[in-house]
């Protein structure tokens, strides 16, 4: 029995030492290939409450703020399902229950749909001026999305990736929780989650048009107290950010098989790594892989434009968070590799 333990030890020192070695060398080879770009990289992996990874190098380290762009919609999310927690909102309410001013091709959508980017909404950003206006209020932004912007699919028939739906519901979630979206997310996420480094851009209770979808600066570290919230089934140092049916409710999939794709980062990646045309979206989130019958996911992520990629990989038990100022295509590949050989554990 002691000879069978001492080879079964063995064998475990052995493999976490080969893995280390591989995950040293994807690190080492992405930096390698970034350098010259005035760009660093950090990334830190967990299974449990055990570090598979963690290594930081060049201009970027756990605690370096950066923008993290879409990313910033699972935070988002999370401000939407606390709300739903308090009562304050239901995920199948019309955002014209609290904008009632809004045209009327747009009263009758919901917070489900906008947060899920199956509104039938438009996925132009970059054309909605408002949306990069840190001078005007939520509503003043909300009013130009309303009378320049139209859904052109009903509801939950197409998916098109984007920010102007979870605008206009980010604005109804205001007046449903009865302050401030930037305030919301210090109320219920990065107050209670620990995430000091974590705000709308700028940095401001008084940030009164902060983009929904992508307006988010953090940093590797803080973000990982996020992921620990949701390994932990709502939980974070043993206070209770969500009830486990709001966070099941967010992570599950919520685009049916046969819906129209108009415009996926997944979909239309030009990196074959990346490229996953099964991939579909929860709130706020990308369900990579998932069950078809429930919608329930074994791999959620958010990764932002920029290569900020934050990770929950349930069927493992492992999260991660890969923290870089690149691209997606280019973090995006680090991201899967990392995962990949996180998995091998």
């Amino acid at each position: 029995m002691k000879n069978i333990f001492l080879l079964a030890l063995s064998f475990f020192i052995l493999t976490s030492a080969s893995q280390k070695e591989n995950f040293n060398s994807i690190f080492d080879n992405y930096y390698n290939e970034a350098k010259g770009r005035g760009n660093g990289v950090c990334v830190i992996i967990l299974k449990g409450s055990d570090t598979l990874f963690s290594r930081s190098q060049g201009d970027i380290q756990a605690t370096t703020v950066i923008p993290i762009a879409s990313a910033s919609k699972w935070l988002s999310a999370t401000v939407i399902m606390a709300l739903v927690d308090d009562g304050k909102l239901s995920l199948d309410d019309s955002i014209g229950k609290f904008l009632p001013n809004l045209s009327a091709e747009k009263r009758g959508l919901t917070f489900r749909h906008c947060f899920s980017h199956s509104s039938g909404m438009p996925g132009k950003n970059f054309m909605a001026k408002g949306l990069n206006n840190r001078n005007i209020s939520m509503d003043d932004c909300v009013k130009d999305i309303d009378a320049n912007f139209h859904p052109e699919h009903k509801q939950g028939e197409a998916f098109e990736y984007g920010g102007l739906s979870m605008q206009l519901a980010g604005h109804a979630a205001e007046i449903a929780g009865g302050m401030l979206f930037s305030d919301l997310l210090k109320k219920y996420v990065t107050d209670p989650l620990d995430m000091k480094n974590t705000s709308f851009n700028p940095a401001s209770s008084a940030t009164t048009n902060p983009m929904i979808a992508g307006g988010i600066k953090s940093c590797a570290n803080d973000y990982l107290h996020f992921l620990q919230m949701l390994l932990n089934k709502g939980m974070y140092n043993g206070k209770r950010i969500l009830s486990e049916k709001s966070l099941n409710e967010m992570l599950k999939n919520e685009i049916p098989e046969n819906a129209l794709i108009i415009k996926s980062p997944f979909d239309n990646s030009n990196n074959a790594t990346l490229k996953n045309e099964k991939a579909r979206y929860g709130i706020g989130n990308w369900c990579e892989i998932y069950d078809p019958a429930t919608g329930i996911p074994d791999l959620s992520s958010s990764p932002g434009l920029f290569g900020f990629t934050p990770w929950y990989d349930e069927k493992h038990g492992i999260i991660g968070v890969i923290s870089v100022l690149s691209s997606y295509q280019k973090g995006g590949g680090l991201y899967v590799a990392m995962r990949e050989e996180a998995d091998k554990e």
